[in-house]
């Protein structure tokens, strides 16, 4: 049965985190309210164009998923790309990762979050969340 009450939102990384458990337990969840958050997985998604760091460079993501060996990205790059990066090949990098997760059980059946109502909103004068959601 799908629930009646209960949502999750969050502001900057509040709502990154409120991205992430919309995604992966959805069933629990109405909907949920982004606000100034980036995408489920994003944060740790490495997309062709990103430019790569060494681990030891500070901020950084602790943990990478595509990076090489001795390799990181640096912290809220999701938030610092420009649009026709993130639109044009990553939500499809995205979209393949969740359904892969969905199918091995770590998270919950994508069909759930089609079914959520979910507002994502940023400020167009927001200096850090200048690309997405435009």
């Amino acid at each position: 049965m799908p629930p009646t009450i209960l949502s999750v939102s969050g502001l900057s990384s509040g709502a990154d985190m409120a991205a992430q458990l919309l995604v992966a337990y959805s069933s629990l969840f109405v909907g949920g309210g982004i606000f100034a958050g980036q995408a489920w997985h994003c944060a740790v998604q490495r997309f062709a164009e990103d430019a790569l760091l060494p681990v030891a460079t500070s901020p950084n993501v602790p943990f990478c998923d595509g990076c090489p060996n001795g390799t990181t990205l640096h912290y809220d790059h999701c938030k610092q790309t420009p649009i026709d990066h993130v639109v044009a090949g990553n939500v499809s990098l995205l979209a393949t990762r969740a359904r892969a997760e969905a199918a091995a059980g770590t998270i919950d059946p994508l069909e759930e979050l089609a079914t959520r109502r979910v507002l994502l909103y940023r400020g167009l004068e927001d200096a850090a969340v200048r690309y997405i959601y435009r």
